[in-house]
């Protein structure tokens, strides 16, 4: 059985929140000075990955609970971190892991989500923050995969990114004080097509100082002999480094069925295997290396899951983009190879979840005062302009009193033009309550922190869409429009209609809209967990344009912008187009050209009342130069008014 959390407040999310969803404990910690890299000095911490029903399965078929649990999050939004992220490859949730699994440490790979640069430059620094002071709060053991598998060809990682990225991660954790409880890996993704030798790794190293571990992946190393994981042990002990395989599965191998295929692109040809055929193959070169005090192994993840039934990784069912085919891991889908496992790893040289884990591993436990806990209530995660929005906070300490609760909030509009966030009020007793009316169609994120009197901080984020009904700007569904090659259309609840057009990947894949009416600019609604460019044609007129990862292929969106004059019954073409980059489409937006037409009225004759005076006042009819400043200050106050009004009386300024 799965004991009780040993976090005290647990985390409880009421109402419907998007995946973007982020609470933030920041405690008072004290300091330490000596960095702590949690390696056991004998034996190999055992974690479990990949997500979190796989990790709750794996524990409900084998008695024994592992000493790490392994979930991933995003940097550009965190998701994953206090809330569900699923994006076709299981569920990631962090915080649910750390309440079913007290005694378990946590390892977390981090992804750049394609704008490593962009987190070099300081763009994404206030995440990193919530990121660190979320994971140290959960009072445990945490193994931090930042950007994990940073030579693989799949992430596009900058040398640069990558080394600036990892200096600064490392001297953020000491400077919040969770060196003892935070360590930094490295991890390679021993890819067999990469070029063999240490010279591309050495172009990717931080320094010595600024990394705890050397960490590898290892799916299929025999289709090198071996040779990728093996430099990545000689370039750990070049560095002192201990290593950790932080993923590892039989790739290709489907456990339940007893297969085998050598297609790694779509899995066909399967040639049947026994169960000890394949622990021969497979696993006892795995526990070889591991065994050998050569290779320095001190902690291992085992991605147990079910590859197949996960989108994402499954090739063959028509959903998403084809990430090559991976099989089935779960070791319980066999007797067999359930006993085996059992066997080599239930004994005293795999360190299993257990009261003396986390003191075995060095790590130290300070002291702190005890945030907030903070939940908000939000509606559904897409609204249309006009509907109100009523944004409440509950919040408690349990060892003081809550000072403050805030409000922030900022606006990406449908035009692209960005409003920073801004403090709309902060409270300092209940009800903690803010309606928000008349908000812009965009993307808009609502950021609620909560404070006690000693300083301890939690803040919980949301973004909630606001779908436009301006009459300039008409909206064109992409599955209404002519699909083309192997696009398709997918459901998502939280797309505009339910669903939108995927399977935009191939050459000439993408949909066709036609009649378009005269407008000035097209903004796409898309969701991509990639970075790159995709091919916008207006009448055969080609438009190439970057976009950023919103963090998944569903439920995550943002908006692309084409600002260029589009004449009326244009058509307009999105397609992949070679060198572009996936991407899944909700919607195209026009923004159509305002009729500026001033109509023909007749002009009324002057009041007879209002004949010019012997002061020198206006023809009868018109108004004084005072009285049409007047005005325009009235108009102006009250067009601002109109973009976003609460509960709570404020005065916004964009």
């Amino acid at each position: 059985m799965i004991n009780a959390s040993r976090v005290k407040g647990k985390i409880s999310l009421l109402g419907t929140l998007s995946l973007a969803l982020v609470i933030v404990t920041a405690p008072f910690l004290s300091i330490k000075t000596n960095a702590a890299d949690l390696a056991p000095e004998q034996g190999v911490l055992l974690s479990i990955g990949q997500d979190v029903d796989s990790i709750n399965a794996y524990h409900q078929s084998i008695s024994v609970v592992a000493g790490g649990v392994t979930n991933y999050l995003g940097i550009n939004s965190l998701g994953g971190l206090t809330s569900n992220a699923e994006s076709g490859a299981g569920r990631n949730n962090i915080a649910e892991l750390v309440t079913l699994y007290p005694d378990s440490t946590l390892v977390v790979g981090v992804s750049m989500n394609g704008v490593i640069d962009d987190v070099a430059a300081g763009h994404y620094d206030n995440n990193i923050d919530i990121l660190l002071k979320t994971l140290a709060s959960y009072q445990r053991p945490v193994y931090l995969r930042w950007a994990y598998e940073v030579d693989g060809p799949w992430n596009n990682h900058s040398n640069s990114g990558v080394i600036s990225t990892f200096q600064y991660v490392h001297d953020q954790i000491k400077a919040l004080g969770f060196q003892d409880s935070i360590t930094l890996v490295w991890q390679v993704s021993s890819y067999c097509p990469n070029p063999a030798g240490q010279g591309g790794l050495e172009a990717l190293w931080p320094g010595d100082e600024y990394v705890d571990w050397v960490g590898l992946s290892w799916f299929s190393p025999q289709d090198c002999n071996f040779e990728r994981v093996k430099e990545a042990a000689q370039f750990a002990r070049n560095h002192n480094k201990p290593l950790f395989i932080n993923e590892s599965s039989p790739q290709r191998y489907q456990i339940a069925e007893l297969t085998y295929s050598s297609d790694a692109a779509k899995g066909q040809n399967k040639q049947s295997k026994t169960a000890e055929a394949i622990w021969d193959e497979w696993y006892q070169p795995y526990f070889d290396f591991i065994n050998d005090e050569n290779n320095n192994v001190k902690a291992i993840t085992y991605i147990n899951a079910d590859w197949d039934s996960q989108t994402r990784w499954n090739p063959n069912d028509g959903i998403g983009n084809p990430e090559g085919y991976w099989g089935d891991s779960r070791v319980q889908a066999n007797e067999i190879i359930k006993q085996r496992w059992l066997d080599a790893t239930n004994n005293e040289h795999f360190h299993q979840a257990s009261d003396e884990l986390f003191d075995l591993l060095g790590y130290s436990q300070a002291s702190s005062n005890l945030s907030p806990e903070l939940t908000i209530t939000v509606p559904v995660a897409i609204q249309n302009m006009g509907e109100n929005i009523d944004i409440i906070a509950n919040a408690s300490d349990s060892d003081g009193e809550i000072a403050s609760i805030a409000l922030y909030h900022s606006l990406t509009s449908v035009t692209g033009e960005e409003f920073s966030e801004q403090l709309i009020s902060s409270i300092s007793l209940p009800p903690f309550s803010w309606a928000l009316t008349d908000l812009e169609a965009g993307e808009h994120q609502i950021r609620v922190v909560a404070s006690d009197e000693l300083g301890g901080v939690t803040t919980v984020l949301d973004r909630i869409t606001v779908q436009g009904t301006d009459e300039n700007i008409i909206r064109f569904e992409a599955e209404n429009g002519i699909l083309s090659v192997d696009a398709q259309i997918y459901n998502d609840t939280d797309a505009s209609n339910g669903s939108g057009v995927a399977y935009i990947y191939t050459a000439g894949s993408g949909f066709t809209l036609s009649d378009l009416p005269q407008s000035e600019q097209v903004t796409i609604r898309y969701a991509s967990e990639l970075a790159g460019s995709i091919s916008i044609y207006i009448n055969n007129q080609k438009h190439t344009l970057d976009f950023s990862p919103t963090g998944g292929w569903v439920s995550n969106y943002s908006y692309l912008i084409l600002k260029t004059p589009i004449e009326e019954n244009s058509s307009m073409t999105l397609q992949f187009d070679m060198g572009d980059t996936a991407m899944n489409v909700d919607y195209a937006q026009l923004i159509t050209t305002p009729n500026t037409t001033t109509p023909n009225t007749p002009t009324p004759d002057p009041d007879p009342v209002d004949e010019q005076s012997d002061t020198g006042g206006s023809s009868g009819g018109s108004l004084s130069l005072g009285m049409m400043l007047l005005l325009g200050i009235l108009l102006g106050k009250l067009l601002l008014s109109k973009r976003i009004r609460y509960k709570q009386p404020v005065s916004i300024t964009r």
